[in-house]
């Protein structure tokens, strides 16, 4: 369940990225940044809160969440498939990477990066229209500070006609839409690349950026297979409905980045009928530096086959009476025993 080779060839692990030292903790808080700062105790502490059901009983122990995990979607329905993508980093990284991000966006007058706008130098990006050197210059620097700060990075691409080979029933009772499917499995690659690393006893919060269809669903297929319910914040500042200012969540910027970088490239190949990036060195310049990061010899694409196999083990699953075992993420407390009711914990599937 991968892309294979013309997207990106196996290579060595590389150790993980050091905590960078740009900037300290007392750095952290400065005008506008204290805002936006709000949300790192939010990941933090808010989901950190590891729930699982069993019958009709609901349980939850809060944790305090050491890392983050930041994912973006690509994709709708009416474009034939989604991506969802993202990365992996401490918190104390994060907030880090959070001042150097809007330092360098300050720079160039900007207050955030839509990589879709910056595409097609739509506003705020339109005073960059023309200019090649600023924008090299500008998603360089991004690429860069992505680099510095973010561990790994994970992805997991589905089309929609190929999404529907899974019946009405499965999709119904396991929670499962393209998006929420896409979402669960980036959360399972989480966890199969902690435990290889030796690092299921450091907790993880998770944030998807709001507003994407079938939000609610990921929500409760991660409860119930016995991980935090993510969160769902906005990349960018805005106002809530009664005009109270909301601040961006950071991190879900980066992860844009390689959402819409992996829904281009897929798009090509699959969809186009001439395509361009081929092969590795026609990619796209920012799809190349992507290439190179750690994780993405493992970044998922569902194949008819796969949802086949998948729609077979959720119908074999939905008909058990036995209750499945425990969750795949065994740092979490409240995971003993499995997960919710009859066919509800799906983490023996996402395993196998």
């Amino acid at each position: 369940m991968k892309f294979g080779t013309t997207i990106a060839s196996p290579r060595p692990e590389r150790p993980i990225v050091q905590q960078s030292s740009s900037f300290s903790d007392k750095n952290i808080g400065e005008g506008r940044e204290d805002e936006s700062s709000d949300h790192f105790q939010e990941l933090a502490e808010y989901i950190g809160g590891i729930g699982c059901e069993w019958g009709e009983v609901r349980m939850a122990t809060f944790v305090k969440a050491r890392w983050g995990a930041a994912f973006d979607a690509s994709g709708k329905e009416d474009l034939r498939c989604i991506v969802v993508a993202g990365f992996v980093s401490s918190m104390k990284d994060w907030k880090s990477f959070h001042v150097e991000w809007l330092k360098r966006l300050a720079s160039d007058g900007l207050q955030f990066f839509h990589m879709n706008k910056f595409a097609v130098s739509a506003p705020p990006f339109d005073g960059l229209k023309g200019d090649k050197p600023r924008r090299d210059r500008l998603i360089g620097d991004l690429l860069g500070i992505i680099q510095s700060h973010a561990y790994r990075s994970f992805a997991c691409t589905v089309e929609f006609a190929d999404f529907y080979k899974l019946s009405e029933a499965n999709q119904n009772e396991f929670s499962l839409n393209a998006y929420s499917l896409c979402g669960r499995t980036c959360v399972k690659h989480i966890s199969d690349w902690r435990r290889r690393e030796g690092l299921l006893k450091v907790p993880v919060g998770y944030a998807f950026e709001e507003g994407d269809k079938g939000a609610g669903l990921l929500s409760e297929r991660m409860w119930k297979d016995g991980y935090p319910r993510p969160h769902f914040l906005p990349k960018k500042d805005r106002s809530d409905k009664h005009g109270s200012p909301v601040a961006g969540f950071t991190p879900l910027q980066a992860a844009d980045i390689l959402a819409y970088e992996l829904y281009r490239l897929y798009s090509d190949m699959k969809f186009s009928q001439t395509p361009r990036f081929t092969t590795p060195d026609t990619h796209r310049w920012p799809m190349q530096q992507f290439d190179k990061f750690p994780g993405s010899n493992e970044w998922g694409l569902y194949e008819p086959r796969d949802l086949g196999n998948l729609d077979q083990k959720l119908a074999d699953l939905s008909d058990s009476d036995v209750p499945p075992p425990k969750t795949d993420d065994e740092e979490n407390p409240a995971s003993s025993g499995g997960g919710g009711g009859r066919g509800s914990n799906l983490a023996p599937v996402f395993g196998s």
